[in-house]
């Protein structure tokens, strides 16, 4: 399992943080708080939290314990489909790395009462372009992890630049479906906002295939020594002209491809209308100045 993501809040809470990046499992009263906690703050506009499981909705199989590490390639096969049928994924590894953890902690606080909502910011086109969200509701129920998506990528930062408030973000719906469209290797599809994974897969990690055996040919048997007659005399043959030494070939610089890709983000954002003329001469004028 890999390292605890703790919440945030409180002191108890932010002590537990170091406690197990240390290896140190901590006081009594930290592991209780940790076991009460319900909201894991894991950067701005990124949470899981446990709330209650929508009205009619039948009891969840809770608590369970996932593998952090197994719902993280499980999540890695997700996928969204955008207007034009066009797959990308739904998380990106750093958003994977953040978020599995937590959950995992999330499902193993749960009550049979609980559903685990996400809410999961990340700059999905470009370290340039504006973070967008994806939103799900998570549960356990008939020996399947299901994952309810309402948005896949959410611009909800002109929101929160125009009314300084928090967007409300909205969590999947088991009697609506979003307008999401997911698919994922080894997932089955309830709905097309809807995807189930086995607790199999949410628990266990692949083993990897074993190497092929390293085969050693036997020897060949020796041949018996014979005395050769003397090889005829051959006339000489005149060497070969050697071959041209192949050129050599500068390394691309690795700071200036990185440049030149600054450059074309921030073209692009202008030419889309997303800063003004004075921001991108101002930008890129830091760029240049970088070199």
């Amino acid at each position: 399992m890999s390292a605890t993501i703790a919440s945030t809040l409180g002191s108890a809470q932010a002590a537990g943080l170091f406690d197990s990046v240390l290896g140190r499992e901590g006081t009594q009263a930290e592991q209780s708080a940790k076991a009460r906690q319900r909201i894991w703050r894991i950067r701005e506009f990124s949470t899981v939290q446990l709330l209650g499981r929508e009205a009619g909705a039948p009891e969840n199989q809770h608590p369970v314990k996932l593998n952090a590490d197994a719902l993280r390639i499980a999540l890695g096969q997700f996928k969204s489909l955008d207007s034009r049928g066009k797959e990308r994924p739904l998380f990106d590894a750093d958003e994977l790395a953040e978020i599995s953890e937590p959950i995992a902690q999330a499902f193993a606080n749960a009550e049979p009462g609980d559903d685990v909502l996400l809410v999961s910011s990340a700059r999905r086109d470009g370290f340039l372009a504006p973070p967008t969200a994806v939103t799900a509701r998570l549960f356990v129920e008939g020996g399947n992890l299901n994952f309810i998506a309402h948005d896949s990528n959410f611009e909800f930062v002109h929101i929160v630049r125009s009314t300084s408030m928090s967007p409300n973000f909205l969590y999947g719906a088991r009697g609506k479906a979003s307008d999401v469209k997911l698919v994922g290797a080894g997932a089955g599809n309830r709905r097309s906002d809807w995807l189930t994974v086995s607790l199999t897969q949410a628990t266990t990690v692949p083993t990897p295939p074993p190497p092929p055996p390293l085969v050693l040919a036997a020897p060949p048997a020796a041949a018996p020594t014979l005395t050769p007659a003397a090889p005829p005399v051959a006339a000489p043959v005149a060497a070969a002209p050697a071959a041209p030494a192949a050129p050599i070939v500068k390394p691309a610089d690795p700071k200036a491809d990185e440049i030149e890709r600054r450059l074309t983000a921030l073209k692009q954002l202008r030419d889309k209308g997303l800063i003004t003329d004075d921001e991108y001469k101002q930008k890129r004028k830091d760029i240049l100045q970088s070199l």
